[in-house]
């Protein structure tokens, strides 16, 4: 699949980049924006983590970052501009809330218009 290596680059510099000095389970996924234009899925990416209940805590050029109400929690949205994807992230002490928060990610995309 040619997205394993974007995947597995952003699986490291994302744990590398946000980990705390405690352990952090990192959960991630992604879907075909299929032509979605940049700027629309950044747009798209912002809205989807605020319906989850995050608030935003940033952007860079390629990423919508947020963090949970109870600070635990990081979550991003990938536009990748070279890839037809956007990528989701979500990191914390818990597995099955990191697992579970990326499942709201991708039901919020979907109903995200």
């Amino acid at each position: 699949m040619r997205f394993r290596p974007v995947l597995a680059a952003l699986a490291a510099a994302s744990a590398f980049a946000a980990a705390p000095a405690g352990a952090q389970i990192m959960s991630l996924n992604h879907m075909v924006t299929d032509g979605l234009p940049h700027h629309e899925c950044m747009r798209r990416a912002a809205d989807t983590i605020l319906n989850i209940g995050y608030r935003s805590i940033g952007a860079t050029s390629e990423a919508q970052w947020g963090k949970s109400q109870d600070d635990l929690y990081t979550a991003a949205v990938y536009c990748l501009r070279t890839r037809d994807v956007a990528v989701f992230v979500v990191n914390g002490p818990a597995r099955d809330v990191t697992s579970a928060t990326i499942s709201r990610l991708l039901n919020a995309w979907r109903n995200t218009p």
